[in-house]
């Protein structure tokens, strides 16, 4: 490795030596040290497309002036010299090896988390002050840092536009405050002093609702502790010497006792929603990928945490996963410290995380920025540097930090040089290809590694090579490398490539990481086998990237044997030991196949394609996705509601079969109908193609469009267009029947029906993620007091995470009704009448422009876009979702005591328009039974809106209006 890079970089001294001699003058021409490229949209370009245009421009002279908008709409803001030396506009300079090439955005999305832990109430000693106070002035430098003008560039050639979302974090899931205090809101000058205010006045409020909500909890503590220090002095030597000779049971009994406060203590902490320490960073950072998901997804996306770091991740499986959703949508986290963290005194567990929160940053194209107290004048905060936030570079910079080499100086000046100066390399594995270098560049940063060396190597006069080495934080101190070496100078040519792998950590961790040997110790195992997995992942991409490339190799791979009809699906799916698996549609295809070469060939190239995961896919292809929900079919079926018709839901076929029409017009041929699609480029042989996805989850479909690379933009821009109007003109037909009444007509014929065909289209397209922020009801909740659920069911953990994480966003409400009986004595109201009454919701609910996209167990979801009458929400419409549940029913508190009391444990006490009920919740399988009384319920919910006036924030706003109407109708009937 070091005998390459000698090599390297003598080939680049005379390289410049070459360019700089060029007409007998030395000075001709003088070296970049840093060029700042502006992109119009990030979410199409990235790093991989200045990747490129540095390949393209590397060796080569650039200059402002002459720096056009190339076809993927980059543009050249500024140059800065080696030398130091102002750099005039017209003035050439030549981009080398060490050129640092960085990017700024037209615009940014930013999510800001502020972080309020117990922690951060806790007293700072060093700092005379609690770090909670700090909050809003650090979120006020951050913010006027960003609006800061001429901080790193003009403002006549960058002034971004930068949406914003404030969220409050806590880890009492259970206290049912919002979050979100600002989402989406355009940051500029005029706003964002009301904008400060307004969180201030927010975030006073929240922490006094805090501290009046945790003091039950707090009482209960500091009772638990006191119980358990008087068992504890049982422990004591003075006593435990004293009765161990005749009160050994007495011991075991304290040992019990012991024991068991602890066991009460962890229990209560899970049984109201507390979240530990150990996984408050992730669920930060998961309220952080929910806000960026509903901005502008052609924005700059950014998360920032201010936060006291009193926050870790042990699981490195859970790292692990975390960093891969941060890197694939190419997300910067950066973190803002509102605390110190060298503290040489015990600290009982409090402690901090720089380390590890640096190590994030950095593997994110992020900055860690620590507590700093900054005095300027006027008794203000300096701003933050804007350049941090808003400039990224696509080099990846020197490993070692000097804020942590500081900070382990200051605790054990002995650790500093382990930790700096006993890192090493070692090969992991070298393999060869024969592709083309721009797509593994593609595929390697969509992963998260970052460009860390790019030079061109001249073996002759006609011979050179393109070496890429490319960098991957995997975990602190740990970072795996990834060399390219491309015996060919154009990278869009295809050519051998040489690939390496090297482990890059200190020698005892490579050691562990390498060893094929189990370990005695569960954690450095745990390490170990992550390491496998990532270095196995990298081999199976490398691989599914070879095999798809490889299509035009053979026309049997691209081109429909004639034997195959475009109309009939390749595969389907069958069920074996309940796992789905994928096989040859139709017996008279496994003859073909048998009895043709070229059909054979055919379709096995296409099973692998079809049998790769799906979360893969936008590692090797350009993603776009719509989402639209298909019009249901008319009559709604009756009893819809109801818990004896389990097999009764609401179906969109009409809709699907002109869908799946449409889609068998637009593309060449089906893999899997109802689910993939192929289409190429029209050309006798094609360059590339494109898969269409389809994931089907009642009415809601979710379609991606993945391009292979190859596809050029002006193309992939003319299939979404084309997909876009097609969905807007497809289109059903219904008929209506009316009745009508006739004039002058005889007494037995004075009304006739009369039937109408209207047309309906066929589908509505939602530009919002609806499959990742839909409240999805398998049944109805078992505590009806709280939407947060924090009890004990079927479904998987990561469902009630997910339902949990959305609930704390989102604006919800329930209302309850109970249905009451016309005199005491009567029977009960129907379960028919209840369905009636929730049909009529329903009704009304599609009348005012909701649409039905999700159905399950008699729950039905609606959705709608709501639009701001008042003020102009900058990110467009908010997404309305109303939950329908089918009638619970409930025992009234007039039946006996002694009833009452043989209710069973799972019963909760809820209040519903002044009167006490118990709720008892039926099984899946049971009816509701005729001596129970009935209740009706439905849940809104609402994404914040980028307004701040307190009056359209309340739900006497929007939320208010669109609940009106069902509760003054309801009340009718109730």
């Amino acid at each position: 490795m070091e005998n390459i890079n000698d090599q390297c970089n003598k080939e680049e001294n005379q390289l410049s030596k070459c360019n700089n001699s060029s007409d007998g003058n030395c000075c001709t021409v003088r070296e970049a040290s840093n060029v700042i490229l502006l992109v119009s949209n990030s979410s199409k370009t990235g790093k991989y497309i200045q990747t490129l245009w540095y390949l393209k421009h590397i060796n080569s002279t650039v200059a402002i002036e002459t720096s056009n908008k190339d076809e993927n709409e980059i543009e050249i803001v500024k140059i800065s010299a080696r030398d130091g030396d102002e750099v005039h506009n017209d003035e050439e300079l030549l981009v080398t090896s060490n050129t640092l090439i960085s990017y700024v955005a037209r615009s940014y999305r930013f999510v800001f988390v502020i972080d309020i832990s117990p922690s951060t109430f806790i007293v700072d000693g060093a700092a005379s002050c609690v770090p909670h106070s700090k909050i809003i002035n650090r979120l006020r430098q951050c913010l006027e840092g960003l609006l800061m003008d001429g901080n790193f560039l003009p403002a006549n050639k960058f002034s971004p536009k930068i949406f914003i979302t404030i969220c409050f974090y806590s880890p009492f899931i259970a206290f049912d405050e919002d979050r979100v205090i600002v989402q989406g809101c355009l940051l500029t000058k005029k706003n964002i002093n009301c904008i400060l205010q307004y969180v201030q006045e927010r975030f006073a409020l929240f922490s006094n609702r805090l501290c009046w909500t945790v003091q039950p909890h707090l009482r209960k503590w500091n009772h638990e502790r006191k119980k358990l220090r008087q068992r504890a002095g049982d422990l004591l030597p003075e006593n435990f010497f004293r009765q161990q000779s005749h009160a050994t049971d007495g011991f075991r009994d304290s040992m019990h006792g012991l024991l068991a406060a602890q066991m009460i203590s962890r229990a209560s902490r899970t049984d109201e929603g507390f979240i530990n320490s150990e996984w408050s960073l992730m669920f930060m950072l998961r309220v952080g990928l929910i806000g960026l998901q509903l901005l502008p997804d052609i924005a700059q996306p950014n998360i920032v945490l201010i936060t006291d770091a009193v926050c870790n991740v042990t699981d490195i499986h859970a790292l692990q996963k975390l960093m891969v959703q941060l890197r694939n949508y190419s997300i910067a986290c950066s973190f803002i410290q509102i605390q110190g963290d060298c503290n040489t005194n015990a600290v009982f567990g409090h402690f901090s995380s720089p380390g590890f929160l640096t190590f994030l940053a950095r593997g994110t194209s992020g900055v860690y920025i620590p507590d700093k107290y900054q005095a300027a004048v006027d008794n203000g905060l300096d701003p933050v540097q804007s350049q941090s936030l808003l400039c990224k570079n696509l080099q990846l910079l020197d490993t070692s930090d000097n804020y942590i080499k500081d900070l382990i100086h200051q605790i054990n000046p002995e650790f500093v040089e382990p930790y700096t100066c006993g890192v090493i390399r070692r090969m992991h594995y070298s393999m060869e290809y024969e592709s083309y270098l721009e797509y593994f560049i593609r595929l390697r940063l969509y992963e998260g590694f970052i460009l860390r060396d790019l030079r061109i190597l001249k073996k002759g006069d006609d011979q050179s090579s393109i070496l890429v080495e490319l960098s991957l934080p995997w975990k602190p101190q740990v970072t795996i490398g990834y060399k390219i070496c491309a015996l060919s100078e154009d990278y869009t040519k295809r050519a051998k490539l040489k690939i390496t792998v090297i482990c890059e950590a200190q020698c005892g961790i490579i050691r562990d990481l390498l060893s094929d040997r189990c370990s005695i110790n569960t954690t450095k195992q745990t390490f170990s086998d992550a390491y496998r997995h990532t270095i196995f992942r990298l081999l199976e991409t490398d691989r599914m990237l070879i095999h798809v490339h490889s299509f035009n190799s053979l026309p049997d791979l691209f081109r429909l044997p004639p034997e195959l009809l475009k109309e009939k699906s390749l595969f389907r799916y069958v069920i074996k030991e309940n796992k789905a698996v994928l096989t040859i549609s139709t017996r008279e295809l496994e003859t073909i196949c048998s009895q043709n070469v070229a059909a054979a060939n055919f379709v096995d190239f296409w099973r692998i394609i079809s049998e790769f995961e799906e979360r893969l896919w936008q590692s090797w292809s350009q993603v776009y996705t719509f989402r639209v929900i298909l019009t249901h079919d008319h009559p709604l079926p009756p009893r819809l509601f109801l818990f004896e018709e389990p097999n009764v839901k609401v179906t969109s076929q009409l809709s699907l079969a002109v869908f799946y029409d449409m889609l068998a017009q637009m593309t060449t041929f089906s893999l899997v109908h109802g689910q993939t699609y192929v289409n190429d480029n029209d050309n006798h042989i094609p360059k590339s193609f494109y898969i269409v996805k389809l994931n089907l989850e009642t009415q809601l479909v979710v379609i991606k469009l993945a391009f292979l690379d190859g596809l050029t933009v002006s193309f992939r821009e003319q299939v979404v267009r084309e997909f876009r109007r097609n969905f807007s003109s497809l289109s059903i037909e219904r008929s209506c029947f009316f009745t009508k009444m006739l004039e002058f007509a005889d007494v037995g014929d004075d009304c006739a029906t009369v039937a109408e065909t209207m047309q309906l289209p066929a589908l509505t397209i939602i530009d919002r993620p609806l499959e990742m922020i839909l409240a999805r009801y398998k049944k109805i909740p078992l505590i009806l007091n709280r939407i947060i659920r924090l009890e004990k069911t079927d479904e998987t953990n990561r469902d009630l995470i997910l339902h949990n994480s959305l609930a704390k966003y989102f604006c919800c409400r329930r209302y309850i009704w109970y249905l009451k009986k016309a005199f005491p004595l009567s029977s009960s109201v129907s379960c028919i009448y209840a369905d009636f009454i929730l049909h009529t919701i329903l009704q009304r609910r599609l009348n005012e422009g909701f649409h039905i996209v999700y159905g399950d167990n008699g729950i039905i979801n609606l959705v709608k876009h709501v639009d701001d009458m008042e003020q102009q929400l900058h990110c467009g419409s908010a997404l309305l979702q109303y939950i329908i549940f089918p009638p619970t029913a409930i025992r009234p508190m007039r039946i006996m005591k002694e009833h009452l009391e043989k209710m069973p444990p799972l019963s909760k006490i809820v209040r519903i328009r002044g009167v006490e009920t118990k709720k008892s919740v039926p099984s899946g399988n049971s009816t509701l039974k005729s001596d129970l009384d009935l209740q009706l319920m439905t849940e809104m919910w609402l994404e914040p809106l980028a307004v701040i006036d307190p009056q359209y924030v309340t739900w006497s706003g929007i939320i208010q209006q669109q609940v009106n109407i069902s509760n003054n109708f309801l009340s009718n009937f109730l």
